[in-house]
């Protein structure tokens, strides 16, 4: 009977061990995912400051270097290029956001792991 207490005793302690183990790959992964996506918003918002400043700056030279009668053709396909390109970039992004696996990819594959060790009888 006390061989069966502690035995049982043993498999509790294992089983919340390995509980504390995957939640704490499962914070650090959700912590490094936080940190992941806000530098990447940061970085994102910056560079889409930058490269709006220098697009008005483009665009604006190419209206005013051009003939005076062609500048509003010159900036109609001015509008849709950069419309079209920005288009593409949105599906680009979303296509990205949609990447298979998931943000705790890492946590599901190990608690799949410990599933079939489980049911080996490890």
């Amino acid at each position: 009977m006390n061989d069966l207490r502690a035995s049982m005793r043993r498999l509790g302690d294992t089983l919340m061990e390995l509980l504390q183990t995957r939640l704490e790959l499962l914070n650090t992964e959700l912590k490094e995912g936080t940190l992941a996506v806000f530098d990447a918003l940061v970085l994102g918002a910056t560079a889409l400051v930058l490269m709006l400043l220098g697009l008005g700056c483009a665009v604006t030279f190419i209206v005013l270097a051009s003939a005076p009668e062609y500048r509003l053709w010159v900036l109609g396909v001015a509008t849709l290029l950069l419309a079209g390109a920005g288009w593409a970039l949105v599906r680009q992004a979303r296509s990205r956001l949609a990447r298979p696996g998931g943000p705790f990819a890492a946590s599901v594959a190990e608690l799949a792991r410990d599933r079939e060790r489980f049911a080996a009888g490890e």
